[in-house]
């Protein structure tokens, strides 16, 4: 089992022996007769599942991962419980860097450069999750033309997490391929979709680890290590 702590969207990799092992989770995955090969097919390709919201009802020394397979696997959503044992690597989503460009759609790069020059983007320390994150882990291709590029930053600060807002926003043009979607992090780990947080809502639905619920900014503002005084 990884020391690491998990967090929604982290990549891990399971044993293959342990795959006999993983149940089905929810009613669209234990209904498909094909996922549980699915699942060994893929885990013994040597690709990663992605670490889903548990749902406060996943049992102790259990986790539940997404299996989110390419367009040419037929773009089949499922999900599993699996033992914590059975994982034998965990990372974060990968981190958005010109060294990943290569890797992922010509079209995005004028986008993904803006995003790499932008200051108040790199102090969030931005990372990339879903498709684009699937296709450079696993080198298939699993992006289509009206693919998203999903986003998670995780400012040091409100301060930080308000001005890497107001920079997305500004980049934000239809016009420019993808559309920029994805997530701001606090330090307590709860997430915010950027542009719901950058629309200056009263109140802001929140995804941990374990559920989602509807908080105020304020509240939401304080999980990050703000200075004192600043106002949310």
């Amino acid at each position: 089992m990884p020391e690491r702590p998990l967090e929604r969207h982290d990549l891990v990799w399971l044993a293959p022996a342990a795959v006999s092992a993983a149940q089905p989770s929810g009613p669209c995955c234990a209904a498909d007769p094909e996922a549980s090969r699915l699942l060994a097919n893929w885990v013994g390709a040597g690709h990663p599942l992605i670490v889903a919201r548990q749902n406060g009802t996943v049992g102790a020394g259990w986790v539940r991962l997404g299996l989110a397979l390419p367009p040419m696997l037929g773009k089949r959503r499922l999900a599993f419980l699996v033992a914590r044992h059975a994982i034998v690597r965990s990372t974060p989503p990968p981190a958005l860097s010109a060294s990943v460009l290569g890797a992922l759609p010509a079209q995005w790069r004028p986008l993904l450069s803006a995003v790499l020059a932008l200051p108040a983007l790199q102090a969030a320390a931005p990372r990339f999750y879903g498709s684009a994150a699937m296709q450079f882990t696993t080198g298939l291709n699993c992006l289509g033309v009206d693919s998203d590029l999903d986003l998670l930053l995780s400012p040091p600060d409100w301060l930080a997490a308000r001005a890497a807002c107001r920079a997305l926003d500004a980049l934000d043009d239809p016009r420019c391929p993808p559309r920029l979607d994805g997530e701001i992090r606090n330090a307590a780990g709860d997430a915010v979709a950027w542009r719901e947080l950058a629309a200056d809502s009263r109140q802001v639905l929140v995804k941990s680890l374990d559920d989602v619920r509807l908080v105020a900014r304020a509240a939401f503002a304080d999980g990050f290590l703000a200075p004192t005084g600043v106002a949310a």
